[in-house]
């Protein structure tokens, strides 16, 4: 299950970027140290990433977590556990494989949106609350890292529209955030607030693409 975990799997390759990117500082930071989101914060950091990209050495959720977290502060998204979430959910998805599977689901692999919303409808307990989920995070992802390609695919051959994948992954994230699970697991906030503006996400995601990031061009989850 994709969860909130960037700032708590940081390398120290990271830190080492980390304490390079700022002036000098008093103490080293620390991946269990005070401050670290702060630091994290630092536009230095950020402007380090964009300067360096071609000889980066840090862990992709280090990578993600400072790159997601500028862009949806400039949208006035402040929550770090929704950027958390969000850089997880690209690390994840930048492993080809998986985009196409569903926790819990073995070896079963969706090639369409689709055919995850097919899937729901034999689905019970847990499952449900997976597949509700990854159609929200497929769909975040999507919309957010390929939104010309959907539009170009919409115009030329009829496939579902930016419109289409908004509706879908927002309802999807606000019922998996009511699921039982989604409180075990302590995603409740995060999935409903995705849910919410899914939106807002979307477009500082488009910024993120556009302006700052390049994710091989594959789409494993089609449009239709």
């Amino acid at each position: 299950m994709i969860r909130a975990n960037c700032r708590s799997s940081l390398r120290p390759a990271d830190l080492d970027f980390l304490a390079a990117s700022l002036p000098p500082l008093a103490e080293a930071p620390r991946s269990d140290g005070p401050g670290l989101d702060e630091l994290l914060d630092r536009p230095e950091v950020f402007k380090s990433l964009l300067e360096r990209h071609d000889c980066l050495k840090v862990s992709p959720q280090f990578y993600f977590y400072v790159l997601v977290r500028h862009v949806l502060v400039e949208a006035g998204l402040k929550d770090r556990e929704l950027a958390d979430y969000v850089a997880s959910m690209l690390t994840e998805f930048s492993v080809q494989t998986r985009l196409s599977r569903v926790e819990g689901g073995g070896e079963e692999k969706f090639n369409y949106v689709f055919e995850l919303l097919q899937a729901l409808q034999s689905a019970s307990g847990a499952r449900v609350f997976f597949i509700r989920a990854h159609v929200g995070n497929a769909s975040l992802f999507l919309t957010g890292i390929f939104p010309e390609h959907i539009a170009h695919r919409a115009h030329r051959r009829g496939a579902p529209d930016l419109d289409y994948f908004e509706t879908i992954g927002g309802s999807s994230y606000l019922t998996a955030s009511e699921h039982q699970l989604a409180r075990e697991l302590h995603l409740e906030n995060v999935l409903g607030c995705l849910g919410e503006q899914f939106q807002s996400v979307r477009h500082a995601l488009n910024q993120l693409s556009d302006r700052l990031v390049s994710i091989e061009d594959y789409v494993l989850i089609r449009e239709s």
